[in-house]
């Protein structure tokens, strides 16, 4: 759909949209958060660029190289997006399932540092043809820690090639921020949004035409559409997402469970990942650090003093008795007292 002279001419009076920095800094990094939480709260629309990205290839490691930019909800795209009947009715099945898990308190700089209890931001993906149809639904989290990390130039994972092909090569693809949770309630709200939205499709007979992922951990692994079964068949043997489906097969009400790390497993994934760094890296780790070794002295140059001195009393280090001292003579300094020792020794050679 191309819009008219009219809404052309409205979209150049529109306020500025705010677009992400391409380069990293730190400042529009949490600035690019602060957008998705805003965008979050006030049911505006992202709009995604993928001009940089090839579908035929995997995921970089770095991720998608993708723009986004948020929309003004009087923009075009954004009115587009508002009216569309089909997507608008999977984001509010999906925002009503959502409602009561939403995060307690607004969200600080402080979270945008916390990598693992950092909320979490629920999002839904859709991407549309030339004709204004919807042709891919995607629903993920990410916390606000990772979204700082890629300055907020994130529209999903998109790892099979079925997603791949229909997301990235898309005439049209936005991101919809949907809510904001705790992180520990992460994974239970996108398979509770996933669930809802998958669920909404298959009523409509719409599952399979718009649904390119393995469903979420925390979602029954068996509502999984068609095109993603078929490519997930085509992984390794070892692989996660096939124990999965292998597993969905012997029991349908299967679910890939949702667990806390614990921590002997972030004390396995810390070594899993120092093994995986190059060994020149991890040379230099190792050379940055400082050794220290406890030895014992060869010799003590101390010299003790013939009494020892508590408060405003002497006590003979014998005998243990505590012996008052006179006026005057509590300000007497260490060195008189060795000297004065010193010369009763000399004299007793004498």
């Amino acid at each position: 759909m191309v819009p008219g002279p009219e809404e052309e001419e409205e979209e150049e009076e529109e306020e500025e949209e705010e677009e992400f920095p391409e380069p990293f800094d730190a400042k529009a990094a949490e600035k690019a958060v602060r957008a998705w939480v805003s965008a979050a709260n006030n049911c505006r629309v992202m709009e995604v660029d993928t001009s940089a990205c090839v579908s035929r290839y995997q995921r970089p490691k770095e991720d998608w190289p993708v723009t986004v930019k948020v929309l003004d909800n009087r923009s075009a795209l954004a009115r587009r997006v508002h009216e569309h009947e089909e997507l608008s009715g999977y984001i509010t099945d999906v925002l009503t399932a959502l409602q009561p898990h939403k995060f307690g308190r607004a969200v600080t700089t402080d979270d945008f540092y916390k990598r693992s209890d950092s909320p979490s931001i629920i999002y839904a993906t859709a991407a549309l043809n030339e004709k204004d149809e919807l042709i891919g639904f995607y629903v993920g989290q990410k916390n606000v820690y990772f979204l700082r990390k890629l300055s907020g130039h994130y529209a999903g994972g998109f790892r099979l090639p079925c997603a791949r092909r229909a997301f990235l090569d898309a005439r049209t693809l936005v991101v919809r921020p949907l809510v904001v949770v705790e992180a520990r309630k992460a994974s239970l709200c996108e398979a509770l949004a996933y669930t809802t939205g998958i669920y909404r499709a298959r009523s409509l007979g719409r599952a399979d035409d718009i649904f390119f992922q393995l469903a979420p951990v925390g979602a029954k692994v068996a509502l999984t559409s068609a095109p993603a079964l078929r490519d997930i068949g085509r992984l390794p043997a070892r692989h996660f997402a096939r124990l999965a489906v292998s597993e969905a097969k012997k029991d349908p009400n299967y679910v890939v469970p949702i667990s806390a790390p614990t921590k002997e497993a972030r004390s396995a994934a810390a070594a899993a990942r120092w093994k995986k760094w190059p060994a020149k890296k991890r040379e230099k780790v190792v050379e940055s650090c400082v050794e220290i070794k406890f030895r014992a002295p060869h010799a003590i140059d101390a010299m003790l003093s013939p009494s020892l001195r508590l408060l405003d009393s002497l006590v003979d280090f014998h005998t243990g008795q505590a012996t008052e001292i006179a006026e005057g003579q509590g300000s007497r300094s260490y060195a008189s007292e060795v000297a004065e020792s010193d010369d009763e020794a000399e004299e007793g050679l004498c």
